[in-house]
Formats: C-alpha cells, structure tokens, sequence
C-alpha cells in the first residue's frame, strides 16, 4: 500500500494468541474444546461471567490457561460473593433517600477508572486484561469502606455500569436500566442525575460448579478435582 497513492498500511497488528484448557491446547479434532453455546445455553454459567473471565485470562502478554476451578471461584467468590452483593446492598441504600449530586472526590475516582479503561482500548495499546482491571479496582474501592450515603451507592452503582459496559453487557444494561437511563451506558449521561428503578427479575449471577458446567465439557471430565476420560 505504500507504493499506492490515496492508500495507507494500517497502524496496527493485532496478534491472535491461544489459551489452553485444563493444561491442554483448545483443539476440535480432539474434541478437547469449550463451545461458546453450550457454555451459556446448557450451564447456569452466563456470558458475561464467560466474556469476564476471558478478559482476566486474555493471552495478551504470555501463555494462560482457561483452568475450570478458577473459573467457578471467579464466578463465586468474586461476581457472586463481592460485586454482586455490593450491587444489592447499593440498590437498597440509594432508594433510601433523595441522591445529590457526586463529591468531587467520587467524580475523580471515576474520571480515572473510565480513562484507565480507555487507554486500555487504544489499538497501540490494546488490553483486555487491563480494561477488566477496571472493574476490579471499582469493586475493591468499595469493599474497603460501606457507603456513606445513599448519592455514594447511586454514583458507585453508575460507575460499575458503565465500566462493565464493554466486557459484560447484558449485566451493565440491567444495572443502567434500574438506575433510570434507557439503553446502554454512556458517557454523555454518566453525570446526569437519573430516577432508579426497582430491580426486577433473578439476579444476573448465580454459584456454579464443575458439575453444573458438566454439559459443556469436552470428552475429558472433571470429577472431584480430577480429568478422566468418559467411559473411564
């Protein structure tokens, strides 16, 4: 293209990198995979916690291992037993009294977040790993103090919903929804006052196990902390 006028090369190459599976390379003609459909349509597992997992696992810098138990403490422990609790303990406390709007303080708080997830998504710079740290470092501020307040539950709730936005949308819709707003988050109405919602329906993560994700697993299973081969 260089040698064409009007044309350009493009800026950027992005290189595909692989995980393994319990240790194992990802191959279809062993039928030692993971289909992305089975995963969400045949488990309790939900594409957002897949999409969430992937992005910490992302093969970005070195060899990583899509590892079946980290996979069900992540989705407990972490979406279930942390930022999922924070999120209903935030819906209850900010319906419990009129919002303001945030202190200068959370609105730098999240200023940072949303521009450390940015860069993340630079193509010269392009991370997912980074983008899902994101979350990580919103859910942790957190954990670290209960909220003062029900306009500290509102605001930490919005923040949380538009940084998920890009890794696990169905959860951020829901979350964007209850606070008020239609549609997806976005940065126009990030500091826009909204009315929240009741929250309605199930909760969008539930505990897994290895044997609930038994459906989706290839020809090799685990059972109790050990790969056999079906038949076995």
């Amino acid at each position: 293209m260089l040698e064409l006028e009007g044309h350009r090369p493009f800026d950027h190459f992005l290189t595909n990198h692989f995980l393994t599976l319990q240790g194992s390379k990802f191959s279809t003609s062993r039928g030692h995979m993971i289909w992305a459909g089975d995963i969400v349509e045949k488990t309790p597992a939900t594409s957002d916690a897949v999409r969430y997992f992937l992005a910490k696992v992302n093969p970005e810098r070195r060899l990583e291992n899509f590892d079946l138990d980290e996979f069900v403490k992540m989705n407990n422990e972490f979406l279930v037993g942390q930022m999922q609790e924070l999120v209903f303990a935030g819906i209850e406390a900010m319906h419990a009294a009129r919002r303001s709007r945030p202190s200068l303080k959370v609105q730098g708080q999240l200023k940072q977040e949303v521009l450390g997830q940015r860069e993340a998504f630079r193509a010269s710079a392009f991370s997912m790993q980074r983008a899902s740290e994101s979350i990580n470092g919103w859910v942790a501020r957190q954990r670290a103090v209960p909220f003062a307040s029900p306009s500290d539950a509102y605001w930490w709730i919005k923040g949380l919903a538009f940084l998920s936005a890009p890794i696990m949308p169905s959860f951020s819709v829901a979350l964007w929804w209850v606070l008020g707003h239609e549609g997806v988050p976005n940065i126009d109405e990030l500091f826009e006052e909204s009315m929240p919602r009741e929250w309605q329906g199930r909760r969008p993560f539930s505990e897994i196990s290895i044997e609930s994700l038994r459906p989706c697993l290839p020809h090799a299973v685990s059972v109790i902390g050990h790969w056999q081969e079906i038949g076995e």
